[in-house]
């Protein structure tokens, strides 16, 4: 009770602060807001260099900075890995049904109806990296932030059908189903670290990516998809070894995404501020989509409603011609809204902390 009293009286003179951190490839983007009495008394965005994905001595610097000059200091990132995802049930012997084990996640259970999980060896990876500042208090998986986004923003979800969910950054994209307000499925796609450094193709049209059968075998090695979180993999060595393996088939409850597996993406029609640079990129993810929509429609273990709606949010100005694909050559109704994941990642972390 006199805790209670004396926490009253001196929680006006306060300062509690909020660090967004969005990790994206080489770099990190913060967005930090501090309160003080429960109003905003600053706001600002920095961005830090990440040498090999990891935090730099000047990124350290000012987050410790940021908890001399504030009573309580909140930090906050996103996972950035394949090992996370979500199913349509909190019941242990339904994650097994879905060949998820259950010994190496943690999971957040949804209204009793369904579940994000992901995986503990990634988190203890980020725990590490922050060390420095005695841990990070929020790692959130993706379809926590899309969950977030759908909700914060008041986007209503298709009542007859299903409803995707894009999230596309810069380096990755992740992919939600809802049906009935409940994520049953979802999905990861991860860009190759070179595909920031491919040069402008002189080709003709999209199509002559497709033509040269070894082309077909370079895109396809480019993206692993993995929605389980297995036996098959012991530790992040054992992830790492096999993502960069060069027979990423040779584990069976891995699914590589390969474009001589599906039928070739439509011809597009871009726009002239669409840059040439990003057409193998769409053509990476295009194919992401609809194996992850078969993935869902063929789903045995739950029943798949048609999806009529797709939501993209987009972290980098780079979804216009992803929108123009499902809205046109899939017949689902598209739209994209413009989001900063630093900025979405500190607002979760605040409204986690109930300020």
């Amino acid at each position: 009770m006199i805790n209670g009293i004396f926490h009253k009286l001196l929680f006006p003179f306060l300062r509690v602060a909020y660090a967004g951190i969005a990790v994206c490839g080489t770099k990190a983007f913060i967005t930090t807001r501090i309160y003080q009495n429960r109003r905003i008394i600053k706001e600002e965005k920095r961005e830090f260099e990440m040498p090999k994905c990891v935090p730099s001595q000047m990124m350290f610097d000012y987050l410790l900075k940021l908890q001399r000059h504030n009573s309580y200091t909140y930090t906050a990132t996103a996972l950035s890995s394949i090992n996370q995802g979500a199913i349509p049930s909190c019941e242990e012997a339904f994650f097994h049904k879905m060949h998820v084990d259950t010994n190496n996640i943690l999971t957040v259970c949804k209204d009793d109806q369904w579940s994000i999980y992901a995986s503990a060896f990634d988190i203890e990876e980020i725990e590490k990296a922050f060390a420095p500042l005695e841990g990070i208090d929020y790692i959130f998986p993706t379809e926590s932030l899309i969950d977030y986004l759908h909700e914060t923003m008041n986007i209503e979800v298709s009542s007859d059908g299903a409803t995707a969910f894009l999230l596309y950054d810069k380096t990755s994209a992740t992919l939600a189903v809802y049906q009935n307000e409940n994520l049953t499925y979802s999905s990861h796609f991860i860009f190759d670290e070179e595909e920031e450094e491919i040069v402008e193709d002189n080709s003709n049209g999209i199509f002559d990516l497709l033509d040269d059968s070894a082309e077909d075998a370079e895109l396809g090695s480019d993206i692993v998809q993995l929605d389980d979180v297995s036996d098959d993999f012991g530790s992040l060595e054992d992830l790492n070894n096999f993502i960069g393996s060069d027979d990423p088939m040779s584990l069976e409850n891995a699914h590589a995404l390969a474009l001589d597996d599906v039928d070739p993406a439509p011809k597009l029609t871009l726009g002239d501020d669409q840059p040439q640079t990003n057409m193998r990129r769409d053509m990476l993810l295009f194919n992401f989509i609809k194996n992850s929509f078969n993935d869902f429609y063929k789903n045995e273990n739950y029943e798949s409603s048609f999806i009529d709606q797709a939501i993209i949010f987009d972290t980098h100005n780079g979804a216009k011609s992803i929108g123009q694909y499902m809205s046109r050559e899939l017949c689902i109704e598209t739209a994209v809204f413009d989001i900063e994941m630093s900025e979405t990642i500190c607002n979760l972390a605040l409204k986690e902390a109930d300020l």
